[in-house]
């Protein structure tokens, strides 16, 4: 019974009474006057003085010594002792104006014990030990008062004393319901909260691993796709080249399932960053659709596209997600559409802006539509047997554009085709404004060009061997020299005994990290301190990339490595020499 009454928001309910004291004391004082105008200020006075030295020397040695998280059981007996006597102290001048006989006291009691009864009403949802120790001086009172002094209260009859009595068990009795009740409620929240904080901490775990999963599936795939890239450019017959061209066409659907998962996490985990910035939104529109041109004109269908003349030269709007928006859109519309053809219109609908991509394809029953932004949802079943794909992508674009503070909606009829669009707030910018001094310099701006006819140094830095074969391969191929490096450490060793016009820097690395070297070599470490240095990594989720920028690399390569990217941040480092291309091993 002691454990139950001791349960464990009584700790929780004294700490909280404790903070109450400067407005009890106030109460006090207020009381006090009431009391004296009625009663006079000599009862006043020895009343008022005794409330304000208990409460006052239970704040100070509270103060001195808090009461603890956890309290031992002679610690709360001794609080639950305090509580009774002070509780005891303020219904004094309640029982004193009561007797008195005035009406006027009588109210002004009737309403003090009321207020009493409200402020034990606070700690009902709490505890119930600590509601029962503010209760019982307020219901002793009424007990005493009604039975013990009934020729002051009018109460003459043994039938009107029971009376009294029946309605204070009465008033016990619901007021034990409450308790019941708020105990329940108390213990479905602390369950709740449970299973809460258990979703919560599934979901990082999942994450996490997802994240690990990431690092460790685009390792040995950088090890495939990267051989298969550096085997292309070699000599091979054409049914050799057709068997190439197949493991990376194989490898990019890999690559292209592990990203929507990977996107998906970081979402849910509330890892994904806005970066917003001014942009040109006819430029990025133009952009986004002319990388599908070839797939459409592969199916013989039309890609068209426009933005609306009320739409601003220059809008403030995270590029990046709204360019992820449009690539997933136009993607689900060209899988679907078999003929005729696919419309993107960008369009300004009063503090708002509409992106809606429009397809002719076969339309969605009615039933479908509701669940088609769920994540890994599709029509029916043998959508992913006869088109592929995970079901993510509207699953994606829906949560990127909440992140947005946007929506997306469908409109779609059998046979009809139909209308995916993305409703976000329209921000216009001042101007496109040019990329501010700590942004890190490209490639073009750090790295003197090589001598003419000379080629480039590029130091790799990759602890995994097969990362580093890759590496070099690549580079071999499109006729840069190649030192590699184990370790970051090693790296800057071989940095103090040769000039680099390049460093490709593995960023998850045992003893020193890529982070850390970037720090070292900018700090001269190594003697090259302006010398372009690329993150080499397979963190490649959305946002990664700006995240590098932002830490000083002046480039991200993601894992696996891309011989068009790779050539692309050489050609930038190459100046005006002789420019490098993917040619050699597309």
């Amino acid at each position: 019974m002691i454990a139950r009454l001791f349960d464990a928001g009584f700790d929780a309910s004294a700490r909280e009474s404790f903070q109450r004291k400067p407005i009890r004391l106030a109460l006090a004082v207020v009381l006090g006057a009431i009391f004296g105008l009625g009663l006079g200020w000599r009862p006043t006075a020895i009343w008022l003085g005794v409330v304000l030295a208990v409460e006052g020397l239970s704040w100070w040695l509270n103060r001195r010594r808090p009461y603890p998280e956890v309290a031992s059981h002679q610690q709360r007996l001794r609080h639950s002792l305090s509580v009774l006597v002070i509780g005891a102290l303020w219904m004094a001048p309640v029982a004193m104006m009561w007797l008195s006989g005035d009406p006027a006291l009588q109210t002004a009691a009737a309403v003090q014990w009321m207020a009493n009864l409200f402020y034990a009403q606070l700690y009902v949802g709490r505890s119930r030990g600590y509601t029962l120790l503010m209760v019982a001086p307020i219901v002793s009172i009424a007990l005493v008062l009604s039975v013990g002094f009934s020729p002051h209260v009018g109460v003459t009859s043994w039938t009107a004393q029971l009376v009294v009595v029946l309605a204070l068990i009465n008033a016990l009795l619901g007021l034990a319901d409450v308790i019941n009740r708020a105990d329940q409620l108390r213990q479905a929240t602390a369950k709740i909260e449970q299973e809460r904080a258990a979703a919560e901490a599934a979901n990082a775990a999942k994450s996490a691993f997802l994240a690990m999963m990431s690092h460790e599936l685009r390792t040995p795939m950088n090890g495939v796709l990267g051989m298969a890239h550096a085997l292309r450019g070699s000599r091979l017959s054409a049914a050799q080249r057709g068997q190439v061209d197949l493991i990376l066409e194989s490898g990019a659907g890999l690559m292209t399932v592990l990203n929507d998962v990977l996107d998906l996490s970081k979402i849910e985990a509330g890892r994904l960053e806005l970066l917003s910035a001014p942009v040109d939104p006819r430029e990025l529109i133009e952009q986004g659709c002319r990388v599908w041109l070839e797939a459409a004109a592969e199916k013989g269908v039309t890609l068209a596209w426009s933005v609306d003349e009320a739409v601003p030269a220059a809008i403030e709007v995270d590029a990046t997600r709204l360019r992820q928006m449009l690539h997933n859109l136009v993607s689900n519309a060209l899988k679907f559409t078999s003929e005729g053809g696919v419309t993107v219109r960008l369009e300004r609908s009063g503090g708002r802006m509409i992106l809606s991509v429009t397809d002719t394809g076969p339309g969605i029953l009615e039933e479908v539509q509701a669940r088609l932004f769920e994540a890994f949802t599709q029509a029916d079943a043998g959508i992913s047997h006869t088109y592929g794909g995970t079901g993510l992508g509207l699953a994606i674009t829906k949560r990127l554009a909440g992140l947005m503070g946007g929506s997306v909606g469908l409109r779609s009829q059998v046979g009809q085709g139909s209308t995916f669009y993305v409703d976000l707030p329209l921000i216009e910018a001042k101007s496109l404004a040019a990329a501010p001094e700590e942004t890190p310099e490209t490639c073009e701006e750090a790295a003197e060009p090589p001598a003419a006819g000379r080629a480039m140094q590029v130091l790799g830095v990759d602890d995994n061997a097969t990362n580093r074969a890759v590496l070099g391969a690549l580079l071999k191929a499109l006729g840069a020299e190649a030192v590699l490096a184990e370790s970051a450490v090693e790296a800057l060793e071989r940095m103090e005994g040769q000039a680099f016009d390049l460093v490709l820097m593995d960023i998850h690395m045992p003893g020193m990290g890529g982070e850390d070297a970037l720090q070292a070599i900018r700090a001269g470490r190594g003697g090259q301190p302006e010398v372009p240095v690329v993150a080499l990594t397979a963190d490649a989720m959305a946002g990664d990339r700006e995240r590098f920028l932002r830490l000083g690399f002046d480039e991200h390569l993601a894992k696996p490595l891309s011989p068009q990217a790779l050539a692309a941040v050489l050609a930038a480092c190459q100046g005006p020499g002789q420019p490098l291309s993917a040619a050699a091993v597309a």
